[in-house]
């Protein structure tokens, strides 16, 4: 059967795909599986409908079949059969999200101690100001120790986590200062 142009560069794709996740394999071996899939392909788009196949009725026959990535690893520098991740959006790395906690827990304290200080009237406002930052600091540093710990595995993980228990300590350090401090006031 004749198929058309869209369809034959579909199945040659998927073909291509597979094909580049089994260049590690003997050659005669993999032209076998490659001459077994498209004959596979073939057969199921002509079981699929007797009239001439669509794009739809190909998506349907390759959603069926195992997924390139399954006949093996790819040979490294292969960039199409296994595109590497980028790190924006939601594939950023846990590690960075904990990188990005620890530094706002360091930042977002020293600004609000700041805007106590300069819009604050009196003594007490400061004070809110300095209780509600040291707060903020321990929560997002704590949300930075539990990321940190969950990517443990990465470098930004283990600096996270252990620059997030480090800020803890000196946060809870420094609130028992302005404790003993405020008594003796």
């Amino acid at each position: 059967m004749n198929y058309s142009r869209k369809i034959e560069e579909g199945i040659s794709r998927y073909l291509e795909k597979v094909a580049s996740y089994l260049r590690e394999a003997p050659s005669d071996e993999r032209d076998e599986i490659i001459r077994d899939l498209q004959s596979h392909i073939y057969d199921a788009l002509a079981s699929r409908s007797g009239a001439e196949p669509t794009l739809a009725d190909l998506e349907a026959v390759l959603s069926e079949m195992d997924p390139p990535e399954s006949y093996g690893p790819p040979v490294s520098g292969d960039t199409d059969a296994h595109p590497a991740p980028t790190a924006t959006g939601p594939t950023r790395s846990l590690g960075s999200w904990a990188m990005a906690a620890m530094i706002a827990g360091i930042i977002l304290p020293i600004l609000l101690v700041a805007a106590g200080a300069i819009f604050g009237r009196g003594m007490n406002a400061v004070q809110i100001a300095v209780g509600f930052a040291v707060t903020l600091g321990i929560i997002l540093e704590l949300l930075a120790l539990i990321l940190g710990l969950m990517s443990w595995c990465e470098k930004t993980g283990k600096v996270a986590a252990i620059g997030a228990g480090v800020l803890i300590l000196m946060a809870m350090l420094f609130g028992f200062a302005l404790l003993w401090w405020y008594e003796l006031s």
